[in-house]
Protein backbone atom coordinates (compact mmCIF):
# COMPACT_ATOMS: atom_id res chain seq x y z
CA UNK A 1 0.00 0.00 0.00
CA UNK A 2 1.20 3.09 -0.77
CA UNK A 3 -0.32 6.31 1.25
CA UNK A 4 -0.40 9.78 1.15
CA UNK A 5 -1.85 12.33 3.94
CA UNK A 6 -4.67 14.25 2.83
CA UNK A 7 -4.59 17.41 4.16
CA UNK A 8 -0.75 17.55 5.80
CA UNK A 9 0.05 20.50 3.90
CA UNK A 10 -3.04 22.84 5.35
CA UNK A 11 -1.68 21.74 8.97
CA UNK A 12 1.41 22.54 8.48
CA UNK A 13 0.23 26.17 6.86
CA UNK A 14 -2.23 26.89 9.59
CA UNK A 15 -1.33 24.77 12.90
CA UNK A 16 2.50 24.96 12.35
CA UNK A 17 5.50 22.47 11.85
CA UNK A 18 5.52 21.09 15.97
CA UNK A 19 1.94 20.22 14.64
CA UNK A 20 2.49 18.78 11.93
CA UNK A 21 5.39 16.38 13.14
CA UNK A 22 2.82 15.11 15.53
CA UNK A 23 0.18 14.51 13.02
CA UNK A 24 2.56 11.95 11.56
CA UNK A 25 4.01 10.26 14.19
CA UNK A 26 -0.07 9.56 15.22
CA UNK A 27 -0.48 8.69 11.23
CA UNK A 28 2.73 6.10 12.02
CA UNK A 29 0.98 4.84 14.83
CA UNK A 30 -2.37 4.63 13.53
CA UNK A 31 -1.11 2.85 10.65
CA UNK A 32 1.16 0.31 12.84
CA UNK A 33 -1.87 -0.45 15.20
CA UNK A 34 -4.39 -1.08 12.30
CA UNK A 35 -2.05 -3.90 10.56
CA UNK A 36 -1.09 -7.51 11.79
CA UNK A 37 2.44 -7.99 13.35
CA UNK A 38 3.92 -9.47 10.02
CA UNK A 39 2.67 -6.60 8.50
CA UNK A 40 5.53 -3.95 8.17
CA UNK A 41 4.95 0.26 7.82
CA UNK A 42 7.89 2.86 6.32
CA UNK A 43 7.67 6.74 6.38
CA UNK A 44 9.27 6.91 3.13
CA UNK A 45 9.27 10.33 2.90
CA UNK A 46 6.72 14.14 3.53
CA UNK A 47 3.29 12.64 4.33
CA UNK A 48 3.87 9.19 2.24
CA UNK A 49 4.31 5.53 4.15
CA UNK A 50 4.42 2.33 2.36
CA UNK A 51 2.64 -0.51 3.94
CA UNK A 52 4.04 -4.22 2.90
CA UNK A 53 1.51 -6.57 3.53
CA UNK A 54 3.35 -9.96 3.08
CA UNK A 55 0.58 -13.29 2.51
CA UNK A 56 -2.51 -11.35 2.22
CA UNK A 57 -4.34 -13.21 -0.14
CA UNK A 58 -6.45 -10.13 -1.91
CA UNK A 59 -6.87 -8.62 1.69
CA UNK A 60 -4.93 -5.08 0.96
CA UNK A 61 -8.06 -3.51 -0.35
CA UNK A 62 -10.05 -4.29 2.69
CA UNK A 63 -7.02 -2.84 4.64
CA UNK A 64 -7.17 0.25 2.86
CA UNK A 65 -10.71 1.01 3.39
CA UNK A 66 -10.18 0.31 7.05
CA UNK A 67 -7.35 2.35 7.27
CA UNK A 68 -9.07 5.46 5.37
CA UNK A 69 -12.55 4.83 7.47
CA UNK A 70 -10.71 5.39 10.72
CA UNK A 71 -7.87 8.07 10.09
CA UNK A 72 -10.50 10.99 10.48
CA UNK A 73 -11.06 9.73 13.71
CA UNK A 74 -8.18 9.20 15.22
CA UNK A 75 -6.80 13.45 14.15
CA UNK A 76 -10.50 15.02 15.05
CA UNK A 77 -8.65 17.53 17.08
CA UNK A 78 -6.13 18.55 14.73
CA UNK A 79 -8.80 21.07 13.39
CA UNK A 80 -8.05 20.52 9.55
CA UNK A 81 -9.89 17.68 7.53
CA UNK A 82 -7.14 14.75 7.74
CA UNK A 83 -7.32 11.69 5.06
CA UNK A 84 -5.86 8.88 3.24
CA UNK A 85 -5.29 8.55 -0.35
CA UNK A 86 -4.29 4.34 -1.03
CA UNK A 87 -2.64 2.98 -4.26
CA UNK A 88 -2.41 -0.77 -4.18
CA UNK A 89 0.25 -2.85 -6.27
CA UNK A 90 -0.08 -6.80 -5.56
CA UNK A 91 3.22 -8.92 -6.60
CA UNK A 92 2.32 -12.71 -7.37
CA UNK A 93 4.86 -15.18 -6.69
CA UNK A 94 4.91 -16.19 -10.27
CA UNK A 95 5.95 -12.91 -11.71
CA UNK A 96 9.57 -11.89 -11.28
CA UNK A 97 10.02 -9.42 -8.26
CA UNK A 98 10.60 -6.07 -9.00
CA UNK A 99 10.61 -3.55 -5.57
CA UNK A 100 10.85 0.16 -7.86
CA UNK A 101 7.71 -1.63 -10.12
CA UNK A 102 5.86 -2.26 -7.72
CA UNK A 103 6.25 0.78 -5.68
CA UNK A 104 6.03 2.83 -8.55
CA UNK A 105 2.46 0.71 -9.04
CA UNK A 106 1.25 1.61 -5.55
CA UNK A 107 1.78 4.95 -6.05
CA UNK A 108 0.42 5.87 -9.28
CA UNK A 109 -2.73 4.19 -8.06
CA UNK A 110 -2.95 6.41 -5.17
CA UNK A 111 -2.50 9.14 -7.25
CA UNK A 112 -6.03 7.97 -9.14
CA UNK A 113 -7.21 7.46 -5.85
CA UNK A 114 -6.32 11.07 -4.47
CA UNK A 115 -7.87 12.06 -8.14
CA UNK A 116 -10.63 10.63 -7.51
CA UNK A 117 -11.83 11.58 -3.54
CA UNK A 118 -11.31 15.15 -4.32
CA UNK A 119 -13.87 15.49 -7.50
Amino acid sequence: LYVDVNGFRAVNNTRGHLVGDEVLRRVAGYLQDNVREADYVFRIGGDEFLILLPETDGEAEEVAKRLKQGIGDVLSDVGVPIGLSIGIAVWEPDEEFDLEALIAEADKRMYEDKRRNSD
